[in-house]
């Protein structure tokens, strides 16, 4: 059928989504794509014209194919969280003969995507369509997007895009024209505290750099949409461009040099094997959230707040204090992690 799990809304009564927790589970589409005459990937999950979606999750999954939550113009906001998707692994499987697989395609108000990893597709984020509010998008793991459809986040009419903490990483294929691509005008867009890499085998087989924003149209004359309140922050970035000239707003502290991870073992690993120095440890700055929780003065830049322990924390959500006693909920994603080698959630409380 080209589905794992999906909710149609068309007609009437429309399908509903809340409260629902899709988590710990696999979904393995392989084989031919139903789609496009084999040209679009088969779906993982799907809720098409489903309203409304609310305190909705799916986490702890893992996925080779889209996950579609394309909303509609009638798709009006709620003013709750409608959707997290967090702590899924994506390796997406390639579609024979066309680009078609993406991982996410998410048109939803009040919606968060983090703590995930993310290897190749076309692209991460699909579409942010029609008039949409707060996106928060933050520690993912993005690998090898192919530039089939040349941008990595398409965003359309969104007001307050926050992209943070996040590492877009391309060693092999060929990357992307930008990390953000603009279908309309955007009121608020934050990127701050990300790792952008292109690795120089890469740069000099293709000979291509990955822009930051660009324009997410085709023709000639391309329009220019505008971006209010652009802040660009601490970021690192290498064999890319931040094309700052463009855009008009706030640029503040961003390098232009290689993330300084340990370049040992396998790749997934570097980002996890890094000492307590390094143009990565308390080079970032704070958003406000303090989620990861730093102990030092500001957080570092990537998917990791890098300590001394063997444990590296990856979101880290204070729960309170309990006649002394404090419980920290954390996630850790990575290999040969001895303390939780599955690489899904756990708990663990200490003393002040």
């Amino acid at each position: 059928t080209g589905y794992g799990i999906v909710a149609m809304g068309f007609g009437i009564p429309r399908a509903v989504w809340k409260n629902v927790n899709i988590h710990h589970g696999t979904i393995d589409l392989k084989g031919t794509a139903a789609w496009a005459s084999g040209m679009a990937a088969n779906i993982s999950i799907e809720a098409n014209r489903t309203w409304p979606i609310e305190n909705c999750e799916i986490h702890h999954c893992n996925l080779n194919s889209n996950v579609s939550f394309p909303g509609g113009k009638d798709a009006l906001r709620t003013g709750k969280k409608t959707l997290r998707f967090h702590n899924n692994k994506m390796p997406l499987v390639e579609i024979p003969g066309g680009p078609g697989n993406y991982a996410l395609e998410m048109s939803l108000d009040d919606c968060e995507i983090d703590h995930n990893v993310i290897e190749g597709g076309s692209w991460f984020l699909a579409g942010i369509y029609e008039k949409r509010v707060n996106y928060s998008i933050h520690h993912n793991i993005i690998r090898n997007q192919i530039r089939s459809w040349e941008w990595t986040i398409i965003a359309g009419e969104v007001t307050n895009l926050q992209i943070y903490n996040n590492i877009f990483h391309w060693d092999k294929g060929e990357p992307d024209w930008s990390i953000v691509g603009l279908k309309n005008n955007i009121n608020g867009l934050l990127i701050q505290n990300n790792v952008i890499e292109v690795s120089d085998e890469v740069k000099k087989r293709t000979n291509r750099t990955v822009a930051l924003i660009d324009n997410a149209t085709w023709g000639d004359p391309r329009p220019m949409f505008k971006i209010e309140n652009l802040v660009v922050r601490n970021n690192i970035y290498s064999n890319s461009s931040l094309n700052m000239n463009q855009w008009p707003g706030t640029w503040d502290q961003n390098l232009n040099a290689k993330a300084d991870w340990k370049r040992e073992g396998q790749v997934e690993e570097w980002y996890t094997s890094k000492s307590a120095s390094g143009n990565l440890v308390n080079a970032g700055s704070s958003l406000g959230i303090e989620n990861p929780v730093f102990s030092n003065k500001a957080p570092d830049i990537g998917v990791y707040e890098f300590n001394s322990s063997t444990i590296r924390i990856l979101s880290l959500q204070k729960k309170g204090l309990v006649q002394g006693k404090k419980t920290l909920h954390y996630s850790i994603l990575g290999r040969n992690i001895k303390d939780n080698p599955s690489g899904y959630s756990m708990s663990k409380t200490y003393y002040q």
